[in-house]
């Protein structure tokens, strides 16, 4: 009962404006990590092309196996909580070059941004759907997708720009990692409203 259709389009409540911008927030965060990491890793630290590719590699095996791993914790905890869990962790992984640019590391953050990559975008239509049915998911996940697209586009822009100005790769893991963590306080506001 709970999912059957409600009269009239999907409201635009607080919400779920809080979770639209915690899914924009989601995009512009791994903007380092899908943009610029083959090139940090290649130019910025000095390992090469063959370096950088392998990590790309490794990001594309996570994303392969995030959605099911994701899957498992949302079964456990429900997808809102996953998704604050998954922004946080994504937020740390981002930021672990700043950490450490030794290869461990690195493979640690590729595995983990990968993961996390599709597996953000999995909880958080599930999330949506918990909260409008099933009936207006299209309408408000065609919402939230707009909205990763045109954060993702204004970021990448703003992002290669400001490389662009200043050279710095380490300032788009700050950008980066600080994004994810407002998104995740975004998405717990959105939580706490019903």
């Amino acid at each position: 009962p709970a999912m059957a259709p409600r009269a009239g389009g999907a409201r635009l409540s607080l919400g779920i404006v809080l979770l639209l911008a915690a899914y924009a927030c989601d995009a512009l965060g791994f903007i380092p990590h899908t943009v610029f990491w083959v090139d940090y890793i290649a130019r910025g630290l000095g390992q090469g092309l063959e370096a950088g590719g392998a990590q790309w590699i490794i990001v594309g095996l996570g994303a392969a196996g995030g959605p099911f791993l994701v899957g498992l914790l949302a079964d456990r905890i429900g997808f809102g909580p996953s998704y604050i869990l998954a922004m946080a962790a994504k937020a740390g992984f981002v930021a672990l070059p700043l950490v450490s640019t030794g290869v461990p590391m690195l493979v640690v953050s590729s595995v983990g941004v990968g993961a996390l990559i599709a597996g953000t975008t999995t909880l958080c239509s599930g999330w949506v759907a918990e909260r409008v049915g099933l009936a207006h998911h299209r309408q408000v996940w065609g919402w939230m997708t707009s909205a990763f697209g045109i954060a993702q586009a204004a970021g990448a822009w703003a992002m290669s720009h400001l490389f662009a100005v200043t050279g710095a790769y380490t300032l788009l893991f700050v950008l980066g990692s600080s994004a994810l963590t407002l998104g995740a306080l975004l998405a717990l506001a959105s939580a706490r409203q019903r």
